[in-house]
């Protein structure tokens, strides 16, 4: 299982406060289980890419993820690739840029 540094970075914090609004009405998500992996897939981006880390909106990409992905690492390895390889630059950081560009255009 991924956890790097005890599962615990700068994001750790609100990564565990997002994690309970992660599809809030799905039952199957809402075990330990689930959730952890979902920890530890965003726990573990964020510490491999520090420059991009964990903003809001990562933890629906990454529990989709794991909802059709069964293998938590093959998960963490698709969210690297769409967040670094597929998404434009800055998509997902502090600020948000390509999401707010998205939601004006779309």
């Amino acid at each position: 299982a991924l956890d790097p540094d005890g599962g615990k970075n700068r994001w750790t914090e609100q990564i565990e406060k997002d994690l309970p609004r992660t599809f809030p009405n799905n039952v199957w998500f809402h075990t330990d289980r689930v959730q952890n992996r979902l920890k530890r897939v965003l726990c573990c981006f964020a510490w491999m890419f520090p420059s991009i880390g964990y903003t809001q909106a990562m933890n629906y990409m990454a529990a989709m993820l794991i909802i059709f992905i069964s293998k938590e690492e093959i998960a963490f390895w698709m969210i690297c690739t769409v967040l670094e390889d597929l998404l434009p630059p800055n998509y997902y950081c502090n600020e948000l840029i390509g999401v707010r560009v998205d939601v004006h255009v779309f």
